[in-house]
């Protein structure tokens, strides 16, 4: 599976989740709304995500069957063999008191997106945890920095300085060395430094580089120089299109990230989400890609998470949905 089929898939189980948000909120009795009906015939994975995600919904039934209330789907929508249960209405109260029934429902949504990460982590020679940092010495001096949820490869032998920034995010304090050039490699990017420090971020939307002391040469991962940076700027590349763009950044919001903040600026409210995410150990969606659309600036404190995701999504009607400890679903 590639990364971009793992993200659709991904992004049909969120929307399939949050669906069921919806439909356990609507009046008993009420038929289904056809907006539902719609995105259910979209595709047969459009099908496979809700019958995946409603049957662990569905296993709660066990024990707090007298709560239910069934809300059938028409069969021409469950078209190529697939038998979709009907949706089962839960109070969501008494589903919240049955914890290992809850952390059975939060591990099958996720069982199909967990394989990325894991492969990354079988790759790192250092990585950390949700709302973890790790202060990382390497062999020939340099100092890194690794924030929540983030991974590196890092290759100091013989004559050569070699990183790979896996995932996530860190700030390199690397040591002066001018017979060995330090290159790290940043999904995209390609960094020559032979001492400085420096902030590098990576995203599902793009890469980011901010140079707080020294020099750094930017390069594309086919060796193409794109530019030297200054003290104080942030070169951001688009994944999509490639797209290159540098503003000024102030020095103390570079690797701010180390003391619980975050500041950006013009970003989408999904952008914020998955840097949220890397401090916080349950599992954020936001299957409203309306919402995760909106664009936002500011400063967001990641030593409190939940009240961050509220703070962020409260101005555009979004409400962060605690279904237990280990998920939170945002939508309106």
């Amino acid at each position: 599976m590639t990364s971009k089929e793992a993200e659709e898939k991904k992004a049909l189980f969120e929307e399939a989740a949050d669906w069921l948000l919806i439909l356990n909120d609507a009046p008993v009795g009420k038929p289904l709304p056809e907006r539902f009906s719609k995105w259910l015939a979209t595709s047969q994975d459009h099908r496979r995500a809700w019958h995946s995600v409603n049957s662990a919904w569905n296993m709660l039934d066990v024990s707090i069957s007298n709560e239910v209330n069934h809300q059938s789907i028409a069969s021409d929508e469950c078209e190529g063999g697939m038998s979709v249960q009907p949706f089962r209405k839960i109070d969501l109260a008494k589903f919240l008191s049955i914890p290992n029934l809850a952390i059975l429902l939060v591990v099958g949504l996720t069982l199909l997106l967990i394989t990325p990460s894991f492969l990354i982590w079988l790759r790192a020679d250092y990585s950390t945890a949700s709302a973890q940092i790790d202060h990382i010495h390497l062999s020939d001096g340099s100092v890194v920095d690794l924030g929540g949820k983030s991974a590196i490869k890092a290759d100091m032998d013989g004559d050569h300085r070699a990183v790979r920034l896996l995932s996530g995010e860190a700030f390199f304090d690397v040591a002066k060395d001018a017979k060995r050039l330090f290159v790290l490699d940043a999904q995209g990017l390609e960094l020559h430094v032979t001492g400085t420090a420096f902030d590098v971020r990576t995203s599902s939307l793009n890469t980011a580089v901010a140079l707080l002391e020294g020099s750094l040469e930017v390069f594309s991962n086919q060796g193409q120089w794109i530019r030297q940076l200054q003290p104080g700027e942030m070169l951001e590349q688009d994944h999509e299109t490639g797209a290159i763009k540098v503003n000024s950044i102030e020095p103390s919001e570079i690797g701010a990230w180390r003391d619980g903040q975050v500041f950006l600026n013009d970003v989408s409210v999904g952008f914020v989400a998955e840097m949220i995410q890397r401090y916080h150990t349950a599992w954020i969606s936001i299957p409203d890609r309306e919402l995760a659309a909106f664009k936002v600036s500011g400063l967001f404190d990641l030593n409190n998470p939940d009240d961050a995701l509220s703070a962020l999504v409260q101005p555009f009607g979004g409400k962060v949905y605690h279904i237990t400890s280990l998920a939170r679903v945002i939508t309106r």
